[in-house]
Formats: C-alpha cells, sequence, structure tokens
C-alpha cells in the first residue's frame, strides 16, 4: 500500500486518522521481518496518522560521514526531492521544519534521533499545511513515532527474551547485536554499549560485564555509568558473584525457576540482599574452552529469567565473547602484546602437539649450539701466481743483426749453452784487417830497427801495441756475439726466432731466465684482510695447472703499498715455497690461503658481512 493512498483514506475518515493504516502494516509492526518492509509498514502507519503528507523516507547513517542508508522511502523519484533535507538534517544534528522550495503550502519536517553509539536515524516528510505553527503536531507525531523505530533497530535484542526458542527473530536479534559490538571503536566502547543495549531490553536494573585478569575478576563495563570507583561496595559485590560463577564453570542464577541443581550462590544472595535486585543471572564468558569473564544482570523482579531466556542469554556470551576479547587484544600496549604474543608461543612450544615448532626449535637450538662451539681454521684466500726466486736477463752486448735463435721462451737450458747468435761478418773482416795491419807494421818495425832508425822505431812499436790490441778487441766482440745460458733454467721470455736479420740495439733484452730449483709465491690479498696478514705464517698454494697438489709456503714479505686494479685495492703477499716440484713452472697461477687462526666457524663465514656492516653503521652515525 502506498503512501498516496494512505493518505487518501485519512481524509476518508477524519473522525480517526488510524483508521486509515492497513491492517498489514500493523500486523508488520509486530513481526520481526526485515528492516526494510518493517520500516515502510511504519512510514505508511505515520503518514496516515499525521495526514495531508506527500512524500516521505526514513535513512539512517550509522557513523559521523558514513554514507546515507534509505530504510525506505514512498517512491524512488521522491528520494531525489528529499535528499537535501535529510542531508542538511545529518549535518546540522537536530530536527528540521521549513517551507518547502517551489511549492506553496507545502513544509517540510524532519526528525533526528539517536540509535545507538554513533548510528543516527532521520525521519523525513513533506506535509500539506496552512502554517508553520501547525507544523508543531506533525513534529510530535514524529517523535513519538520514532520511538518504535529506535526500539526495532536499536534495540534488537529484546528479541532475544521473547518467544519459546530461538527463531527468526533470535536469530536477526542476535545479528544486531553482535552488529553494534563490532560497530564500536574500541573495547571500552563496545563493552559499554552492549551491556546499556543489554539493560534497556531486558529492562534490568544493572548489567555489568567483567574480566578475568589471573585469578581475579576485573569490572570493565557496568551498564549506564561511563565510569565507577574501585572502591565501591556494588563494584565489589559484582565482581564476587562473577567469580563464584566461574568458579563453579556454570551460569549461576539467584531465585531460579528450576532449583533442581545445587549450586553455591552465597555472592549472588549477598548481591540480591545489599543492593536490592529481585533476580542476579551471571553467564560466563568463554572463548576457546578458557574463562575469560562474564556477564551478570540485575532484574528487580523474582524469577525474571526463565530457562529460555537464559539459553538465549547463554548464545549471546558465547557470541559476543569473542569480539570483546578481539577489542581487548587490540586495545592492549605494545608492551602487553608483544608479551601474550611471546606467551602464546612459549605455550606452544612447552605443550601438546605443534610438533613442527618444536622440531624447529630443536634444531635451532642445535645449530646455535653448533655455531657457539665449533671452530675452524679462519684461512685468508687471494690469487696467486708463482714465479722464480729470481730471474736474469740477457742483454744484446752491442749493436748488431741476429744471425741465428736456437732456443725460445719456454725450452729447458743448461748453463753455457747457446741461445742465439750475432751476426759476425763485419767484425771478422774488421779483425782480417787489423791482423793484416799488425803483420805490416811488425815488418816496417824489424826494418827501421835493421837501419838503426830508433825515432821510427819508437812510432811503430806504439802503432804495434794498438794494433794488437783493436784485434783483441775484436776476437773478445766476436766471442760476444754467441749468446750462451748464464746458468740452467727455464727460458721465460725471449724470442728471436721472428726477427732473424733483424737489428739489435745495445742493451736491449734478449731473453729472461729463470731458476728451476727455486720459487716464489705472489699473492694479492685484499685490503680488508691484510691486517690480519704477517710473516711468518704459513699456507697453501692451489695451482690451476696441477689441482690435486697443494704447494705449502711461507709469508717472507708484506709489500706496505696498495694497489689499484680493476675497481679494488690489494696489498702484494711474498712467500718462499717449503719444497719445489719437477711438476711447478714459472708463471703457473691459483688460488693460496693463509693460515691465520682457529675462531668460530659462525664468525669465519659471516666475516664479510660484518666487515661491511660496520662500515655502514660507521659511515651513517652522526
Amino acid at each position: 500500500m502506498s503512501i498516496d493512498s494512505s493518505i487518501s483514506q485519512t481524509h476518508a475518515v477524519e473522525a480517526d486518522p488510524r483508521a486509515g493504516a492497513d491492517p498489514a502494516d500493523w500486523m508488520r509492526l509486530v513481526e520481526a521481518g526485515p528492516v526494510d518492509a518493517w520500516c515502510a509498514s511504519w512510514l505508511r502507519i505515520q503518514s496516515a496518522w499525521i495526514g495531508g503528507v506527500l512524500r516521505g523516507a526514513v535513512c539512517r547513517r550509522r557513523e559521523e560521514r558514513a554514507a546515507i542508508e534509505w530504510l525506505a522511502c514512498s517512491s524512488p523519484e521522491d528520494r531525489v526531492a528529499l535528499q537535501a533535507q535529510v542531508e542538511a538534517t545529518f549535518e546540522e544534528g537536530r530536527a528540521l521544519a521549513g517551507p518547502a522550495e517551489g511549492s506553496a503550502g507545502v513544509f517540510g519536517v524532519t526528525y533526528l534521533t539517536t540509535v545507538v553509539g554513533a548510528a543516527r536515524l532521520v525521519v523525513a516528510v513533506e506535509v500539506e499545511r496552512g502554517s508553520e505553527s501547525e507544523l508543531s503536531e506533525v513534529l510530535r507525531q514524529l517523535q513519538w513515532g520514532s520511538a518504535w523505530l529506535e526500539r526495532r533497530l536499536g534495540g534488537a535484542t529484546r528479541a532475544l527474551t521473547t518467544g519459546a526458542g530461538p527463531g527468526p527473530a533470535q536469530a536477526l536479534a542476535l545479528l544486531d547485536l553482535i552488529a553494534l559490538s563490532l560497530e564500536a571503536h574500541g573495547f571500552q566502547e563496545s563493552a559499554q554499549s552492549l551491556v546499556t543495549q543489554l539493560a534497556r531490553d531486558l529492562v534490568c536494573d544493572r548489567v555489568s560485564l567483567g574480566i578475568l585478569r589471573g585469578d581475579r575478576v576485573k569490572l570493565a563495563a557496568l551498564s549506564h555509568s561511563a565510569a565507577f570507583g574501585r572502591e565501591m561496595n556494588l563494584v565489589r559485590s559484582i565482581e564476587s558473584a562473577m567469580e563464584e560463577a566461574l568458579d563453579q564453570h556454570t551460569t549461576l542464577i539467584h531465585k531460579p525457576v528450576d532449583e533442581a541443581k545445587p549450586l553455591v550462590l552465597h555472592e549472588h544472595e549477598a548481591l540480591a540482599r545489599e543492593h536490592g535486585a529481585g533476580t542476579v543471572l551471571t553467564i560466563p564468558l568463554q572463548r576457546e574452552g578458557a574463562l575469560r569473564g562474564a556477564l551478570t544482570f540485575e532484574h528487580a523482579e523474582e524469577g525474571a529469567f526463565s530457562n529460555d531466556r537464559v539459553e538465549m542469554l547463554e548464545a549471546v556470551s558465547l557470541a559476543v565473547a569473542p569480539i570483546l576479547e578481539l577489542w581487548r587484544r587490540e586495545d592492549r600496549p605494545l608492551v602487553g602484546k608483544i608479551a601474550d604474543a611471546g606467551r602464546l608461543q612459549l605455550e606452544r612450544l612447552v605443550g601438546p602437539g605443534h610438533l613442527g615448532r618444536k622440531v624447529l626449535l630443536g634444531v635451532a637450538m642445535l645449530a646455535t649450539l653448533f655455531f657457539w662451539l665449533a671452530k675452524g681454521d679462519y684461512r685468508i684466500g687471494a690469487e696467486g701466481v708463482l714465479e722464480g726466486s729470481s730471474r736474469r736477463v740477457v742483454i744484446a752486448p752491442f749493436d748488431g743483426y741476429v744471425a741465428s735463435a736456437e732456443r725460445r721462451a719456454g725450452d729447458f737450458v743448461e748453463q753455457g749453452q747457446e741461445l742465439a747468435r750475432l751476426d759476425d761478418r763485419e767484425l771478422e773482416l774488421e779483425r782480417l784487417k787489423w791482423a793484416s795491419r799488425l803483420v805490416q807494421l811488425e815488418r816496417q818495425a824489424d826494418e827501421s830497427r835493421a837501419s838503426r832508425e830508433y825515432g821510427r822505431t819508437s812510432i811503430l812499436t806504439a802503432q804495434i801495441e794498438e794494433a794488437r790490441a783493436e784485434s783483441a778487441r775484436l776476437v773478445e766482440r766476436l766471442e760476444r756475439t754467441r749468446i750462451v745460458a748464464p746458468f740452467d733454467g727455464l727460458i721465460v721470455s725471449g724470442d728471436l726466432s721472428q726477427s732473424l736479420g733483424g737489428a739489435l740495439s745495445r742493451g736491449e733484452v734478449l731473453f729472461e731466465i729463470a731458476p728451476l730449483e727455486r720459487y716464489r709465491v705472489l699473492l694479492e690479498v685484499d685490503e680488508e684482510q691484510i691486517a690480519d696478514v704477517a710473516i711468518g705464517q704459513s699456507g697453501q698454494l692451489l695451482l690451476a695447472a696441477v689441482p690435486d697438489d697443494p704447494v705449502a709456503f711461507e709469508v717472507t714479505k708484506v709489500t706496505p703499498v696498495a694497489t689499484a686494479e680493476e675497481g679494488r685495492n690489494f696489498f702484494r703477499v711474498e712467500g718462499t715455497l717449503a719444497e719445489a716440484s719437477e711438476r711447478l713452472r714459472p708463471g703457473m697461477e691459483g688460488v693460496g690461503k693463509i693460515d691465520v687462526d682457529r675462531r668460530r666457524l659462525i664468525w669465519i663465514w659471516t666475516r664479510s658481512f660484518q666487515s661491511w656492516l660496520r662500515l655502514w653503521v660507521w659511515s651513517w652515525w652522526p
């Protein structure tokens, strides 16, 4: 039935405006049906009672700045017309009344009511009235009728206490109560809203919520009271009653309907006697089988809680206990959350079950013990190369040309073995020239001595000595045209076989020869580890050419100057081999490791990371 039809019926029966309401709408008001259908029926009844209603709507906003919910409206077109009026009422936070725009004799009236917490309801209507003074009756009627809305939308838990047993109405009421607990902001607000709503809908003198802390119950919320003193006798009596129920792990009720169960009710009796309650009911709050607190209901009438009501309230406690516990945990300080998380993990580790965690903890403990006690050899690794302990170079004795080259790099040579020969033809011709001149000068000297020319004989004698010296020099140079090995060894560099006939300059390096019986090791140690290297330390060198036979050496020299190469700094460290092998050759490369001492394995494995971390912290530390 539409609002328009309700209005027409209202004008037809002016003697009693209530007669204009559809009986079906009245039936929906007493049934716990869907909220939107219930609100639509309520709107039609109110329109019939007020009379002259052109359009109307019921809206809800659950919290500030939230979206507006249209619970009921006379028509979709009317929603657009009432939009601005409804939003203005929510913004102003009070009832509004005034002429409607563009229509003479039409006034808009809105009424604002509070459901619970931050939730607000607005009822908006446009009515035909002669003047603004006549709007007071309309506003009063909306105020009276809104009590139904507040009861239905905000006090749905009352359905939990009516009826013979669980049903759709009770389920809907339970969901509304859960929503009420969830919509709050924090534990205290949720608990206060819950006990106040329960007290209102159960018509109780008081509803109290206590939380178990250790082995004692502390009162957390009291209905219709945001603050209460800790030393109040009432608070102590309520806490004692809650502890009495928790100690017996059951629901306790003073003046029960069924007294068949033998239970201890001393504290409940004292609470009822000292504070004038006809019935006292305490329901333990449980979560995952552990007692977390209790709800206590105080009613002025005796026998106010039937068995059906108690069962429904126990269902309420089971539903809201996890929500309250969740809010309580969220409101804890950070230190408390950390402590509780640690306690929970400890209980899982030492308690039954959770085999995976126990195994993981055992492995972690064994690993920690191993790394704390296990030690290993701390060794410094570096790239290394094998060189001869000494190296001799063979140079060109004078300017000349290559005549022959018998040996080259990589050849083994013995002492005195010819390596190459220089061209001696010009030297030989010059030697023959000086030899001829010497013979000629000796003949002339003999003739001058025979003729007793002593002056000329002296001159010729000096020329003869010069010729002999020059001949001797040429003979020596001829001998030096033969390049020989200075000792047994390996030609490391030099190859004149590709330069036959080529010119050579005096002092030019022709060959480099290294001895085979004495070697040295050259290591490039990174600057991060050079501080741990000292003369006298031993080590091993593993060569790429001989990977199955490490070579032992001893550190003999640490170069104090760093070398920068390929983006890194390193120091050259020299060492001598303890024993030479026939398999070794100068120039072989590999990886050497210097033995420092014995340290913990965890330190050895994380040394690089520790060094980087210290340097990074130092660079950022003020």
